[in-house]
């Protein structure tokens, strides 16, 4: 994602909701010709342009200027709409001013999954039906959204998905997306989970701790899949050496491996060597 990116689609979005507004409006009226009651002053507006005045959302401050026959014409085809169309519009356009918020000021450690990857650890996770799936720091919630189309996907749907997120406005971003979040920091939350998932943030090794936090939140026979920094490979201090040890470990790891460039490309929101 880039501000230029963003410019582009939210451009895009707008000229496709113009559009529609006038497929819209061109229906109400056919409608009305059909029965005969089409209003007088709607009987020369035919045009692209006219209609897209017309069906554009002007304030009240705006309209007052306008001639009352221009004005009756904007509150005939106001309603041609359907209220399903103006939610969705409305809705979209919330989430594209969010999404502006977030990567124009990112959180610290902020790197959000791409779709691609977050897919194949959902895939990784191996989840069954009725299991509780947990994300931790779930930061807009790729991987969730991974989960829930691998759910409607294989009819699994007694699985339950727990999402955890300590940024408040990520909070706010994801329950709009749809998805309860408890509004925590992953390592004050306790309790027991079949499957986690994550992409933990990287700074100052917090990886390797909400890792092996998550771990033991596991129930018997539970399995976790998480993005981790390459750096723990080589990196000399206790706390890394010790992550070695326990990742070595018969019982802990079943598959691990380098994800070159995992974070680079136009998948990437935010890109990255990690």
């Amino acid at each position: 994602w880039t501000h230029r990116r963003g410019r582009i689609a939210a451009s895009m979005r707008e000229d496709a909701y113009r559009l529609q507004r006038i497929q819209s409006a061109r229906r109400k009226m056919a409608d009305a010709i059909d029965a005969g009651a089409l209003p007088d002053y709607l009987a020369s507006t035919y045009s692209e342009k006219d209609l897209g005045h017309l069906t554009y959302d002007w304030s009240d401050e705006q309209r007052e200027k306008w001639p009352q026959s221009q004005r009756d014409a904007f509150e005939w085809l106001r309603g041609a709409e359907m209220p399903q169309e103006q939610e969705a519009r409305d809705a979209q356009r919330r989430r594209d001013a969010r999404l502006s918020e977030i990567m124009s000021n990112p959180p610290d450690g902020f790197f959000p999954t791409p779709s691609a990857l977050a897919v194949r650890m959902v895939e990784m996770a191996k989840i069954r039906n009725g299991d509780e799936v947990l994300e931790p720091s779930a930061g807009m919630g790729h991987i969730a959204e991974a989960v829930c189309d691998h759910v409607c996907r294989n009819d699994l749907p007694q699985v339950k998905l727990i999402t955890v997120e300590i940024n408040h406005t990520l909070c706010e971003y994801l329950e709009s997306e749809g998805h309860p979040t408890h509004c925590a920091d992953i390592l004050d939350v306790n309790g027991e989970v079949d499957r986690v998932i994550m992409n933990p943030p990287y700074e100052n090794k917090q990886d390797l701790r909400h890792v092996r936090h998550c771990f033991g939140m596991l129930k018997p026979g539970g399995r976790l899949v998480a993005l981790v920094s390459a750096g723990f490979q080589f990196r000399a201090d206790c706390e890394t050496c010790e992550f070695r040890d326990w990742m070595q470990s018969e019982t802990v790891v079943d598959h691990c491996e380098i994800l070159e460039d995992a974070f680079k490309g136009i998948e990437a929101l935010r890109q990255t060597g990690v």
